[in-house]
């Protein structure tokens, strides 16, 4: 291992799918102002212990809404891991 990779380090890696059935488009409805996904990615970001704060969506406008809050968006998901039926731990 990388001598130079803290052994403390926490990533917090927020799921949002772009397709909603209930609101679409939820993640990027406005609450108090901001998008939702703003508020996930602020108190991520905010948090005492954690490091990093990435975003696993399969919406472009979700991951520049995202960023623009400071998350990280390494990848956009393919559809096939972002139907209703995708569990979370293959997203994340």
């Amino acid at each position: 291992m990388d001598g130079d990779v803290p052994k403390d380090l926490v990533l917090c890696s927020i799921a949002a799918r772009g397709g909603s059935k209930g609101i679409p488009d939820k993640n990027l409805r406005l609450l108090a102002g901001k998008p939702l996904i703003a508020h996930a990615v602020l108190n991520a970001i905010h948090a005492t212990h954690i490091d990093r704060v990435i975003v696993s969506t399969d919406s472009e406008e979700i991951a520049e809404t995202a960023a623009s809050y400071g998350a990280e968006i390494p990848f956009l998901r393919p559809p096939s891991l972002a139907e209703d039926s995708t569990p979370l731990i293959h997203v994340t």
